[in-house]
């Protein structure tokens, strides 16, 4: 359990191709009590500025470690005290995803509900160093108004705005309840957090960004692409719910926005949706291909 090993799209062959270069989980994750049978890496995602030398990995009890894929070693240690926590209050992370455009912040989601935003040394930082007081303290825990529910959150999608702030949507399902929240946080300090709940009336399973649905010859549209549970996909003009963020921060009273469902390309009632895939967003066309 925890070793990272690395693969190389090869575009030719249409295939990964393994790379000779290896994570191991002694030397990402350190030798704590907790850790000796190997611990789920949840997630790993290259640094924002820094993609082709620093990785982000994020082990499943909240762990996380900044990899230096050149100097092969760890430069940064964060999260043990979601891993020390007593077994009450134990959580396990179920998303994450980079809340800043630099990559000197990211928001962890857990199977308890709760949502923790942490602080991570950029590439422009000194090396070991910390933004944060106390690297194994959160910078703020987002407070969604639902912690009764206990809904674990499965995904999480930020979306940079004006290089100040940007909007952060958030998936939470379970068997007895579900909900869907976006919320503007600002990147440079913990001023108040404008939320929304968008109102779906099925859970969500999982969602997308597709830009370029629109008329070619107008600008680019981002659209918001969920995959509901009755796997029906739901699509919303990102820049509508932008918009009623905005207007909820003035007197006017905001539009709630509106949404539109996709013809699916069968017939069959008794086929569901399992996930929704997209190409590039830098490519000319976008592609989607729909898992059955």
């Amino acid at each position: 359990f925890g070793n990272v090993s690395l693969f190389k799209l090869d575009l030719g062959q249409r295939c990964l191709v393994d790379l000779p270069y290896c994570i191991p989980f002694a030397e990402s994750y350190g030798s704590t009590a907790n850790g000796g049978n190997g611990v789920d890496v949840a997630f790993v995602s290259p640094q924002p500025l820094a993609e082709s030398n620093r990785l982000l990995i994020i082990f499943r009890d909240g762990v996380m470690t900044l990899w230096d894929i050149k100097a092969s070693r760890v430069v940064f240690v964060s999260g043990r005290t979601t891993q020390q926590q007593s077994h009450q209050e134990e959580k396990n992370v179920t998303s994450s995803c980079w809340a800043c455009s630099k990559g000197s912040k990211v928001a962890i989601g857990y199977d308890s509900g709760d949502i923790y935003l942490w602080a991570i040394p950029d590439i422009f930082s000194a090396e070991n160093s910390s933004s944060s007081s106390n690297p194994n303290l959160p910078l703020q825990r987002l407070n969604l108004g639902y912690k009764l529910d206990k809904v674990p959150i499965i995904s999480l999608r930020w979306v940079p705005s004006d290089g100040k702030s940007g909007r952060l949507y958030i998936n939470g399902f379970s068997e007895h309840a579900y909900l869907y929240q976006v919320l503007i946080l600002n990147e440079e300090s913990e001023s108040r957090i404008v939320k929304m709940v968008l109102p779906i009336t099925e859970a969500c399973q999982g969602m997308e960004f597709v830009t370029g649905l629109s008329d070619p010859n107008k600008q680019r549209q981002t659209v918001l692409v969920l995959l509901l549970k009755s796997g029906q996909i739901c699509l919303y003009d990102d820049s509508e719910i932008e918009r009623y963020l905005l207007q909820s921060q003035s007197r006017s009273p905001p539009t709630l926005p509106s949404h539109s469902f996709v013809k699916q390309p069968y017939g069959d009632s008794g086929i569901n949706v399992a996930k929704f895939y997209t190409s590039d967003r830098t490519a000319t066309a976008n592609e989607a291909c729909i898992d059955l």
